[in-house]
C-alpha cells in the first residue's frame, strides 16, 4: 500500500514544481520536512495543498504515525481525488 502511494505521489510531483518542503521529504529528509510542510499546508493554496498534505501524510506513515497519516492522506484526497 505505501508503495502505490509513493508511486502515485511521484507521478503528480512530476506534473509540478514540489515545494521546498516536498522536497526535503522525496530526498528522505522528512524529520526537516514535517514542519515546512505544516507550514506550506497553510499557505499553498488549493489544488496544489493537495500535493503537500500528500507528501505530508507520507511522512507521517514513515514516522508511523498511522492517525495522523490517515488525516493527513484524507485531507489531501478531498482536495484532490485524482492523487
Amino acid at each position: 500500500m505505501i508503495g502505490l502511494l509513493v508511486a502515485s505521489s511521484a507521478l503528480h510531483a512530476e506534473e509540478r514544481r514540489p515545494t521546498r518542503g516536498e522536497r526535503l521529504a522525496l530526498e528522505g529528509r522528512c524529520e526537516v520536512a514535517v514542519p515546512e510542510l505544516e507550514k506550506e499546508l497553510e499557505e499553498v493554496p488549493s489544488p496544489e495543498s493537495a500535493h503537500v498534505a500528500w507528501r505530508l501524510g507520507q511522512c507521517e506513515l514513515r514516522a508511523r504515525d498511522y492517525a495522523r497519516a490517515s488525516a493527513t492522506l484524507e485531507r489531501a484526497l478531498a482536495i484532490d481525488p485524482s492523487l
